[in-house]
């Protein structure tokens, strides 16, 4: 790569205009039954992250539109080249509509994986890690670009030791 000029950085510019410093695949489990596959789906495909929540059941009011944020935000992230919605099938956050909320928002690609509709947790892995593994393919294809450092978003993670 180019040296650098003050005040710039390199950069992966996503649809929706914004920038990230990673070009990470989500695996976005929407229910607490579903974080083990996703887990499973990034231990076989390299180049994708995921996360264990709590939630996505039986949730109602702002605490079901919290959580729902979160999703969201969680899969339009910068960082994130493309998600992988991996749902249940019968939680109170379906799939389908956290799916298509980030693809509206951030025009990535994103593909839902639902364990009863494809037949269980194994078939739903092998999809999720079939899906993630076109992804993470057509992630390697980007290139970086030379950006304002104004564009950069940094987060802060508070709470660990």
């Amino acid at each position: 790569m180019p040296q650098l000029a003050e005040g710039k950085f390199w950069g992966y510019r996503r649809a929706d205009g914004r920038v990230g410093v990673r070009n990470h695949v989500l695996i976005l489990p929407t229910i607490v039954c579903a974080t083990q596959a996703a887990k499973q789906i990034t231990e076989l495909v390299q180049g994708t992250v995921s996360f264990i929540h709590q939630h996505g059941c039986a949730q109602v009011g702002v605490d079901y539109e919290q959580t729902f944020r979160t999703y969201v935000g969680l899969g339009t992230n910068p960082n994130v080249y493309g998600v992988v919605v991996l749902g249940l099938g019968c939680e109170t956050h379906q799939g389908r509509g956290v799916a298509q909320e980030i693809a509206a928002q951030s025009g990535k690609p994103v593909e839902l994986v639902s364990i009863q509709d494809h037949g269980g947790t194994l078939m739903a892995i092998a999809q999720g890690a079939k899906i993630a593994a076109q992804m993470v393919q057509d992630a390697s294809a980007q290139f970086r670009e030379l950006c304002d450092i104004s564009e950069l978003i940094v987060g802060t993670e508070c709470g660990r030791v």
